[in-house]
């Protein structure tokens, strides 16, 4: 038997719209099952005891905190331009897939890694 096939806009578009719409009302179901509860009211005259950034920050901010302010700012902007333009200026070699004969991306990433994980630790418990 020969198969007829469908066109895509009316048949697959109302098929997207059904199931966009059915989570839609998943969602809504359990919104109205579990809803979210309220915290306190903010009071801009207080700050909070302990204010500290997600862990996926904490690095830069523990160095914002051991450096001085322009230092800081100036070396973390250094640093992500060091990234960005690092595979432009240093990236001569036929060598793409083999790290140990790349010595300055691996052996700078690995030194990035570290000194990441100590900055982030220190965060953490600073």
């Amino acid at each position: 038997m020969a198969r007829k096939d469908h066109p895509f806009y009316p048949h697959h578009v109302l098929e997207q719209v059904l199931q966009l719409f059915l989570l839609l009302a998943v969602l809504f179901a359990l919104t109205l099952w579990r809803p979210a509860g309220l915290e306190d009211k903010a009071d801009p005259m207080t700050t909070p005891e302990r204010v500290r950034p997600e862990w996926y920050f904490l690095a830069e901010y523990q160095f914002l905190k051991t450096v001085p302010r322009n230092v800081g700012i100036v070396g973390m902007i250094l640093v992500a331009a060091l990234i960005v333009a690092f595979p432009f200026l240093f990236d001569r070699s036929k060598e793409k897939f083999r790290p140990l004969q790349r010595p300055w991306f691996f052996f700078g990433g690995i030194v990035f890694i570290i000194l990441f994980v100590i900055f982030t630790v220190w965060g953490r418990y600073s």
